[in-house]
């Protein structure tokens, strides 16, 4: 592994410290999220595809029959399933782990919306 060494303020120093060894991780999640348009293999990942279905999803006021029936595309259902998998037999590497946090917090905000969306329609 490659050793690098960045200039950063003392506050984010003091802040990331803690998430010293997820640094790799993390850095290679940003960089799959953030990829420049022009990279021929930027916004191809599912996991890059996930979330901005999400963010496009919610940047448009969705009815609540439409937040409801929300639903990714099968390969991304299938990219989360094998992770699980994975994480279940306890074979998953970090920026394997770090792609699978990126999924949960999506699932989270999005079983969030459907919960929302249920309640309302119920009348509650």
């Amino acid at each position: 592994m490659t050793t690098i060494t960045l200039e950063v303020p003392d506050k984010l120093a003091k802040d990331i410290e803690s998430l010293r060894a997820e640094l790799p991780a993390l850095l290679s999640i940003t960089r799959e999220l953030f990829r420049p348009a022009s990279d021929r293999s930027a916004h191809t990942s599912p996991m890059y595809r996930a979330y901005k279905q999400m963010i496009d999803f919610l940047a448009l006021p969705p009815s609540t029959a439409t937040t409801l029936q929300f639903a990714f595309p099968p390969d991304i259902q299938k990219r989360t399933t094998e992770l699980l998998a994975k994480n279940g037999e306890g074979l998953l590497n970090e920026t394997e782990l770090a792609e699978l946090n990126v999924y949960a917090q999506i699932n989270q905000v999005m079983s969030l919306k459907k919960a929302q969306a249920a309640r309302a329609l119920s009348g509650s």
